[in-house]
């Protein structure tokens, strides 16, 4: 998780706070990888937009 965090923070981006807590479940073990997916896409929904990210200097 720390990874995925990390990850999105190199772009630019806040993880919200319900979606740390799903995360923060899931690291301590109260809930499995199917679990985090059902719960985020409950929060997201599988038809929710994308979100878009801050644009990056081609390289």
């Amino acid at each position: 998780m720390r990874s995925a965090v990390a990850s999105a923070r190199l772009r630019g981006l806040e993880l919200s706070t319900a979606t740390m807590a799903v995360f923060d479940d899931y690291a301590y073990g109260t809930i499995d990888a199917d679990e985090v997916m059902e719960r985020v896409l409950r929060m997201y929904g599988p038809d929710a937009e994308p979100t878009s990210f801050p644009e990056q200097p081609v390289r």
